[in-house]
């Protein structure tokens, strides 16, 4: 035997003849002009042939071999997809022909017809022994497209008689709607001595029904042997099937399938699918090299990391799994996920890739999102100054954060607790307690009656006390139940001392009332006596300590009694007020003027006393002469005086309650002022006025009108 063909497949298939049972022995070369050399010095029972040589093809070798031997058995060994070359090689003078599959080494085939067609290469006719065994219908037709034979698979493929067609016209079965393109690729082969035809149309069969067939067919009208047109054809239905149904899956699938080369430019072949949706370019920007994936559309970032993940899994197992993200014709980022496998590289010219690819933007984005909250919460869950614990309707614990385990002195146990029972937690919790059988009762309660409880005070051995919060939760699968510890013992002690000192603060108020101000009431009844002796100057000075000694009465009680925080505002007119504190204060000859008006929201009580101390003092230190300006800010509002002004190296100092530049001042005027601001979440400034004099800025406080 003479076999002919690439180097690789030749051995292969020298190795198959050589562990059948009949006795081969087997001469190879790759190229026709060698074959035909040794065929014409030697003598051979058959000849095998690839359809691919280096220097021509199988059908021209084929030529070339019945040159030289006319009888020799010719067997075309065609790769799978290749019988569109069966009517040529017919024509030629083709003994057999055989599919290579994808392994030939498990393929026994080749084999087997050898062995058959050397057996009966003296006995029969090779071209009606083919005909009679192809499951391809081979057909004849005239140059006007009349039937002229039909080989007997007619029989099984459309249900005819092998002869029930011959004389009739093959456009008359053929589909209304797919009979004027056969027509026409039939007038183009027939006119044309080198013409072929390739064509897909729907057939009727004996039963009167729709087959699809493949035709492909070749001019031998010139042919002293055949004078027709050779078509081969075969059915397609249930491919056509399938294609319809693998396009229907395609266009419902959220994203493409595609066939690339395997470089860098991830250059496509073939694009179906979502493409445009997914992208935002055609498929066929894509197919025809307008636009390029790897470059046009993969992310910048992720070119280098996804080409080298995609060698290292096909260098592993021919398959890869890949997510990246890509950018959009329109600029737009989005991730990707993509799954493919390297294609049998026996049936390709070069190594494909072919995969699938879909949006995962959402899920990305969502999963990134989810991510980021949960490490929120967790965070959250951590940092909160309350003890946690998270218990689902089985009495499992779900989750608790440290300091629900540092205030039951169980820092340690960290990821242990997840999943323990909580019954026995509850019962090894209790002897923390004073009342550990009220306490486990209670709890059991609030579990079976699913009651919310806010604050609940607990009083433990050692003398601390828990404040505990239960909420029922819904979980996913079940109820669940939540519970809030806190140790509130610093808080409840800061309560009584706090109360303490409000206690010793009323009590140093009605000193203050009752045990300077009957003294003081004497003082005066006798010093309104003595103004009858004439002694004015000595009456003057006592009457000018006695009302020293009223003022500071007053201011030490406006500090003590004075809330910290203010608790009811309302929208106060700076102008009106102002004129209302003014005729209180003993101005004398003083000038008020208002810059500005505008309303503040504020106590109107709290912002009085703020504003007839800051008159108090102008007066007190800038004299009788003195005017005090009072205007808006864009955050406030000032209050200024002409006085001589207050050194920069005690602005500090001058709102210290008792520090006092004048010895009439009580020192607790400027005092007053900050408390006021304070309690209103203002803030006092203290700087040089325009003419000299003390200017005071009270800003952030809102202002609500003008």
């Amino acid at each position: 035997m003479l076999y002919v063909g690439n180097a690789d497949t030749a051995e292969q298939a020298v190795s198959l003849f050589e562990q059948s049972e009949t006795d081969f022995s087997v001469a190879t070369t790759e190229r026709a002009d060698e074959g035909a050399d040794k065929l014409a010095e030697a003598s051979f029972d058959a000849v095998v042939s690839e359809y691919d040589l280096t220097d021509k093809d199988g059908i021209a070798f084929l030529e070339s071999v019945r040159e030289i031997d006319a009888d020799v058995p010719f067997v075309l060994y065609t790769d799978a997809g290749s019988e569109a070359v069966a009517s040529e090689a017919i024509s030629a003078g083709v003994t057999e022909y055989v599919r290579r599959t994808a392994e030939p080494e498990s393929d026994g085939g080749i084999v087997d017809t050898v062995e058959a067609v050397v057996d009966q290469s003296r006995n029969s006719d090779p071209l009606r022994a083919y005909l009679e065994r192809s499951t391809d219908i081979i057909t004849v037709l005239d140059s006007a497209g009349t039937i002229t034979y039909l080989s007997p698979s007619v029989e099984q493929v459309l249900g005819y008689e092998q002869g029930a067609l011959v004389g009739e016209s093959g456009f008359e079965y053929v589909h209304p709607d797919d009979v004027d393109a056969v027509s026409a690729a039939f007038s183009e082969i027939a006119s044309d001595p080198e013409g072929r035809l390739s064509v897909e149309c729907r057939f009727r069969t004996a039963d009167d029904e729709w087959c699809w067939l493949e035709v492909n067919g070749r001019n031998y009208l010139d042919h002293p042997a055949i004078r027709g047109v050779v078509a081969n054809t075969r059915d397609i239905t249930q491919r056509k099937k399938q294609r319809r149904q693998l396009q229907t899956l395609i266009s419902n699938l959220p994203g493409i399938i595609y066939r690339s080369q395997i470089d860098r430019e991830w250059s496509m072949v073939s694009v179906e699918g979502e493409c445009e949706a997914l992208t935002g370019y055609p498929a066929s920007a894509l197919e025809n090299g307008d636009v390029v994936w790897g470059e046009d559309i993969l992310h910048p970032a992720d070119r280098t990391e996804m080409w080298q993940t995609v060698h290292d899994e096909l260098e592993a197992d021919g398959t890869f799994e890949v997510t990246y993200r890509i950018r959009t014709a329109d600029g737009e980022t989005k991730w990707m996920w993509e799954r493919g496998r390297l294609v049998d590289t026996e049936l390709e010219d070069e190594p494909i890739l072919e995969g699938f690819i879909t949006d995962i933007d959402d899920r990305k984005r969502s999963k990134q999102k989810l991510e980021e909250t949960n490490a929120l919460l967790s965070t959250l869950f951590e940092a909160l100054p309350v003890g946690v614990l998270a218990e689902n309707a089985s009495r499992d614990v779900l989750a608790a954060n440290d300091r629900f385990l540092e205030l039951f002195e169980q820092s340690g146990i960290g990821e242990t607790i997840e999943g323990a029972d909580c019954e026995r937690l509850l019962r090894e919790a209790s002897d923390n307690f004073a009342d550990s059988e009220e306490f486990v009762e209670r709890t059991n309660d609030l579990i079976e009656t699913s009651e919310p409880v806010r604050d609940n005070e607990l009083r433990l051995r050692d003398g601390r006390t828990f404040a505990r919060s239960h909420q029922p939760i819904d979980l996913p699968s079940s109820e669940g139940h939540l519970w809030l510890y806190r140790d509130v013992s610093e808080q409840e002690r800061r309560e009584r001392e706090l109360e303490r000192q409000n206690e010793r603060l009323d009590e140093f108020a009605s000193v203050v009332s009752h045990d300077l101000r009957n003294p003081l009431q004497v003082l005066r009844g006798s010093l309104d006596a003595l103004t009858e002796t004439g002694e004015q100057a000595a009456l003057d000075r006592g009457y000018h300590a006695l009302d020293r000694m009223e003022a500071l009465i007053d201011d030490l009680l406006a500090l003590a009694r004075n809330d910290e925080s203010v608790q009811t505002t309302e929208s106060v007119s700076l102008a009106s007020l102002a004129d209302q504190c003014w005729d209180v204060v003993q101005t004398a000859d003083a000038e008020l003027v208002i810059d500005d008006h505008c309303s503040i929201e504020a106590n109107p009580e709290r912002l009085r006393q703020l504003l007839e101390n800051l008159m108090r003092n102008a007066i007190e230190h800038g004299g009788e002469n003195v005017t005090v300006t009072i205007g808006a800010l864009d955050d406030g509002f000032y209050v200024e005086d002409t006085g001589p002004g207050i050194p920069p190296d005690v602005r500090e100092r001058v709102f210290e309650p008792g520090y006092s530049e004048s010895d009439g001042g009580t020192g607790f005027g400027l005092a007053i002022v900050e408390q006021v601001a304070d309690a209103h979440d203002w803030t006092v400034r203290l700087t040089e006025g325009e003419r000299g004099g003390a200017r005071f800025e009270i800003v952030d406080a809102e202002q609500v009108g003008g």
